[in-house]
Order: structure tokens, then sequence, then C-alpha cells
């Protein structure tokens, strides 16, 4: 166990590599500093519980390894940036992921975020921001909050992604076409998002399963492929904007209501689907 405490420093961890899982891994991780931060100075590995009592932590362009749960007694712990990791693992916990938001798109930044957690699932307590989102085993619920994601989405399992009625997820992919795939176990519920965005130059996003629009979706670029299995679905008071020849979806949409503007792109026929 190692204890951070003091408010006076903010000191650089650096544990050894020799063996990683092994040589740089911590049972228990408090940060207790007021106004200051732990720093990585390399890979972690935390087995048992990260707290947060006062301060931060600073991933610094290193990998964190989460194999335990996470206490917040105080939100915004974790620093990331662009450079940063997070894999979480073990599947005896239900994290969640609290992500400073002093400066958005860095702070609250990963490059890779990986769910590697059978049979449990990660929690987004703050918005996040990550270029490869990673399914292994397990799932990540966005309770409310915001990701947005740059690069990837890698599904080994489906249904990775839980949404809420509160929910948002915005895409800005701009080298791949990656596959959405979201939980399915409360239809409505688990499968939704309160706002959609796809802002992805010349990129075709494929979902997987059935998604519901509560409130709104915004197509500025990039194309959305649905099938009858997998259905954009937009509920009663949900609205569209921003359609465009370089922005559609292309396949069935299932309205709630008799008639809404919506982007079929150009030269195309579509039907809703009752």
């Amino acid at each position: 166990m190692v204890n951070i405490e003091g408010g006076v420093f903010s000191p650089i961890l650096s544990f050894d590599q020799t063996t990683p899982g092994t040589t740089n891994a911590l049972q228990e991780l408090v940060i207790n500093s007021n106004s200051q931060k732990g720093i990585l100075g390399n890979n972690l590995k935390i087995n048992t519980l990260l707290q947060f009592q006062l301060g931060k932590l600073d991933l610094n362009g290193k990998t964190l390894t989460l194999s335990g749960n996470i206490v917040n007694t105080v939100s915004e712990g974790l620093i990331g940036s662009n450079s940063s990791s997070l894999i979480v693992e073990g599947g005896s916990y239900n994290p969640e992921l609290s992500f400073n938001q002093s400066s958005p798109s860095s702070s609250n930044l990963l490059n890779s975020l990986t769910i590697n957690s059978a049979s449990k699932k990660a929690i987004l307590a703050s918005n996040l921001e990550v270029n490869t989102l990673t399914f292994t085993n397990g799932k990540l619920s966005l309770n409310g909050n915001s990701l947005t994601l740059y690069d990837n989405v890698m599904n080994t399992v489906n249904q990775g992604i839980i949404g809420s009625n509160t929910s948002s997820l915005l895409l800005k992919f701009t080298s791949n076409s990656p596959t959405l795939s979201f939980d399915q176990e409360t239809p409505g519920t688990t499968n939704s998002l309160a706002y959609f965005e796809i802002n992805s130059s010349g990129q075709t996003i494929i979902l997987d399963n059935h998604l519901n629009i509560i409130t709104s979706t915004e197509f500025t670029d990039g194309h959305l492929i649905t099938n009858p299995s997998a259905l954009l679905i937009f509920n009663s008071v949900a609205s569209h904007t921003s359609a465009s020849d370089n922005s559609f979806v292309d396949g069935p949409v299932r309205f709630w209501w008799p008639s809404i503007c919506f982007p079929s792109g150009e030269n195309w026929n579509r039907n809703a689907t009752n």
C-alpha cells in the first residue's frame, strides 16, 4: 500500500518494470494530497483499491491497469492525456472512472481504454474522450455522461456500451469505420442515448444492434449503416439536425411520429420502419 498525502509536493511514482504486473503492482494506492497530485513515472497496476480522498493521479502518458475498485471521496481524481492508457480488468468490481474536467480534450482524454472485466462494467463518473476503445470482456456504462471517440472501437465481445436516457455519444473518427454495439438487456434504456453525433469525415459507422434516440441526433460528416436487426430508433420527441449528402443513414430507421426531416443521402430512396 502507498499513501500519498501532505498537499505540498506532487511526487513522481516510478515502479520497477522487470516483471510487469508484479514488480510494478500495488495492492492499494491512496491519494490524500490537497491541491497536489501523484504522477506516474511509468506503468502501474493496482490490484485491490485506488482511493481518492484529496488530490489527483496524473497518468502522465503511462498505462494504469486497474484490477480492483476505485473509491471517489472526491471527484475528477484521474488526469489523462493523449498518450495515457487505462486497462480495467479483474471481474470483481464495477469501478467508477472520474476524470479531471479542467482541460477538456486533454485532462479527460485517453489514448486507449480497454475493458477486460468479465460479468462487470466500468462506470463513467465524468465525461471522457478516448482514441481507441477496446472491449475484451465486460461493459462500459456511460451513466448519464458524454463519451467522445476519435479513432476506433474494437469489439472482441458485443453489447459493450451501456447507454441511458441522459447519456451522449460523439463520434469523431478520422481513419476507421468501427462497429457500435449497445447493451440490449433493457431495451429503451441500456441501448439509449439522449444525444448522438457523427462527425467522422469519410467514415462509415456500423450499428450492430438497436439504438434508441431520446432527444436528438446530429450528423455532420460520415455515414451510419443500419439493418432490420440494428435499427436507429427515434423517440416520439427526438429530432435530427445537420443532414447532408456527406452524412446520412444507410438502412432502416424506426420513427414514433408521423414525419421527420431525415438524412437519406443524395439520389437514394429509403423507407422508415413503422
